[in-house]
């Protein structure tokens, strides 16, 4: 999925003139063949993309977001913060962007260890020099719950699961109704 790509790589070579939907199809669907199937990666929580809610759940499945947080796939931790009453889009920039240097698990527990901190969430320091400076818990609470769809409206029921980041309760998307 393109999404789990951090800001950066997927911008990379992006002319301004090119919508992102358009892009996409044009850059990563026409060589499939270009791209290689690699394990998971272990900073990425257990069933999920990557991408983290903090905010308010309106019926409907519907969000009301003011922060996002997002593991991606090619080791970044991504950070934006909204104002009351914002939402998540794609195409929006990090407000921190920090490259994971390193990983451990402990039971529900992920340790990412970064070379820098940023406001928002709380970070252990675990050293004063070096690439592995600050930890960032993550931690799977194991309370998944459900929002109820509505078929008639096309609107999945959609099951999501709690986490612990940086002392932040938020969730993530973990399966719908249409995947199942």
């Amino acid at each position: 999925m393109v999404e789990q790509l951090n800001y950066s790589l997927f911008n990379q070579k992006r002319p301004k003139s090119k919508p992102y939907a358009s892009y996409i199809g044009m850059q990563y669907f026409k060589n499939p063949k270009d791209f290689k199937k690699v394990p998971r990666p272990t900073y990425m929580p257990a069933y999920s993309s990557g991408r983290l809610f903090q905010g308010k759940m309106l019926e409907n499945a519907l969000r009301r977001d003011t922060t996002f947080f997002h593991i991606t796939s090619n080791g970044y931790v991504e950070y934006r913060k909204y104002p009351s009453g914002g939402q998540y889009k794609f195409n929006d920039k990090p407000t921190h962007q920090v490259k994971i240097q390193r990983t451990k698990i402990h039971g529900s527990t992920r340790e990412l260890f970064l070379n820098k901190k940023f406001s928002g969430l709380s970070f252990k320091k675990v050293k004063y020099q070096g690439k592995t400076q600050y930890r960032l818990d993550v931690v799977n609470m194991h309370k998944p719950f459900l929002t109820e769809g509505q078929s008639d409206d096309d609107i999945p029921s959609v099951y999501y699961s709690n986490y612990l980041v940086g002392g932040k309760k938020m969730y993530t998307e973990i399966a719908n109704s249409e995947l199942m």
